[in-house]
């Protein structure tokens, strides 16, 4: 797809189906993802979608595609990276499949972190929120770990089953039983959001979405090296997961960030450090809502 797209007329015509599926069946946190982007970066170009809208399906011309592939899809845009891979044998693909126009990087537009809410009504019993605030830059690596340490504090899913830590951070006490919570984060090149996704029914929701808030707000961490070695442990489970596991290094890479650099930054992290994260996100909260939304607190009431 990168390499000297042709996007012929019907090729175009063809992906039509599969836009408007996606569209049709996105999950409530992919909603609430997608919008918590919006709240936080309003117009900026953060807060653009990775979905057309239903309006755009079909509307794209070939001459836009063309166009946008000669701008963006350069050699100083790309990475190629491989996971369970030799070297020469991906150095080898790249040169014989991967035939990209050559050409500098394209510097991102600028996205400054605002804040806000946005709220999307649908017919359930549950609600969907993201909370979240101004996190680390994908660029500082000790501001990452510094992250991490915070999330892992507060408590996030696990993809291992019957992990023992699940429901052991600080979130499993503070948003009630009825309630599901986990720690979130999004990276971008110069900004980031984190916080914590929630699930909950209706007659709950605020309580959990107040909690969750305050815990943030005044977090004070008691055992700083038990979460940095959790931390550790996640990041390293983490990266067994080819697929995961590529996008995050590639991310990296496009960010000058060696993966092994955060690593060794968890250790240099300070209680200090994960308290002063926890303030920045809480200086001015996005929230995000789907679902049953009338009882979800707004920002600024938080």
């Amino acid at each position: 797809m990168a390499a000297r797209p042709a996007f012929k007329p019907w090729e175009i015509e063809d992906v039509i189906p599969n836009l408007e599926i996606d569209n049709a069946n996105k999950d409530p946190y992919q909603v609430v993802f997608e919008d918590v982007h919006r709240a936080a970066y309003r117009n900026g170009s953060l807060a653009n979608s990775v979905y057309a809208a239903k309006f755009q399906i079909g509307k794209f011309k070939y001459g836009e595609m063309v166009d946008f592939a000669n701008k963006h899809f350069l050699s100083g845009n790309a990475v190629l990276y491989g996971a369970n891979i030799d070297h020469e044998t991906l150095k080898g693909y790249g040169s014989t499949h991967l035939d990209i126009c050559q050409g500098g990087a394209v510097a991102p537009i600028k996205s400054p972190y605002k804040g806000g809410d946005w709220r999307r009504q649908a017919k359930s019993e549950w609600t969907h929120v993201l909370l979240a605030g101004e996190g680390a830059a994908g660029s500082d690596a000790k501001a990452l770990a510094t992250q991490a340490v915070l999330l892992t504090a507060l408590g996030r899913s696990s993809n291992v089953p019957h992990d023992a830590s699940v429901g052991a951070g600080l979130l499993s006490k503070s948003v009630g039983g009825s309630a599901a919570a986990s720690a979130f984060q999004a990276v971008h090149a110069d900004s980031s959001l984190a916080g914590i996704y929630i699930v909950a029914p209706v007659d709950h929701i605020e309580k959990a979405v107040r909690n969750a808030a305050q815990t943030i707000k005044n977090l004070k961490l008691s055992n700083l090296e038990a979460a940095k070695r959790r931390t550790v442990l996640d990041l390293l489970r983490a990266s067994v997961h080819s697929a995961p596991q590529s996008l995050e290094r590639t991310a990296q890479i496009f960010n000058s960030i060696d993966d092994r650099a955060i690593l060794k930054a968890v250790e240099q992290v300070t209680a200090s450090d994960v308290e002063s994260a926890a303030k920045r996100i809480a200086a001015k909260f996005s929230v995000a809502s789907y679902g049953a939304i009338n009882n979800v607190p707004y920002a600024d009431t938080l």
